[in-house]
């Protein structure tokens, strides 16, 4: 999963979010560095803070759709649609070879490969996990991302494994 915030203190969010994924996901609970990113899509926004988050479960995917919901809005976000400012945002990136397209969820998500601020993070804690429709593995999709948005990785990182 990617998490993302560009409102408020954004490093507070993701610190929050992360202990309370770790203690939802304590199996395998890995995190990235922070990188800060422009907004996908938008301008005339605050730049985001993005991690990656990489852990072993046994929820099902809605299962966690509706997890990661609730953390959410329990942390603030209130906006709701895409290219909304928020102050947490939870994305289901992969879920091991799981392929699902429906309108409440889609995995793979539908752009990670077209995305830096996506490939990037998972590419610190799993550069070998695959895509299940391209048949590639993350850090091939990270050198053939032509996505030219700026992404600069932070010296620190938020969590510790």
């Amino acid at each position: 999963m990617v998490l993302g915030s560009n409102v408020g203190d954004r490093l507070s969010y993701l610190k929050k979010a992360c202990q309370c994924l770790k203690n939802l996901l304590p199996l395998n609970f890995q995190v990235s560095p922070v990188f800060e990113t422009a907004p996908w899509g938008v301008r005339h926004q605050k730049g985001y803070y993005n991690l990656a988050v990489s852990a072993t479960t046994t929820y099902g995917p809605f299962q966690l759709l509706n997890l990661f919901r609730k953390l959410e809005r329990q942390y603030g976000r209130k906006t709701k649609g895409d290219y909304k400012p928020r102050t947490l945002d939870i994305d289901i990136i992969l879920l091991g070879d799981v392929v699902i397209t429906s309108e409440q969820l889609t995995i793979p998500h539908r752009n990670m490969h077209e995305r830096k601020f996506v490939l990037a993070p998972i590419n610190c804690i799993s550069p070998a996990a695959m895509h299940p429709i391209y048949q590639k593995n993350i850090a091939d999709l990270l050198k053939q991302c032509s996505d030219n948005g700026k992404i600069i990785q932070l010296n620190d990182r938020i969590f510790s494994n």
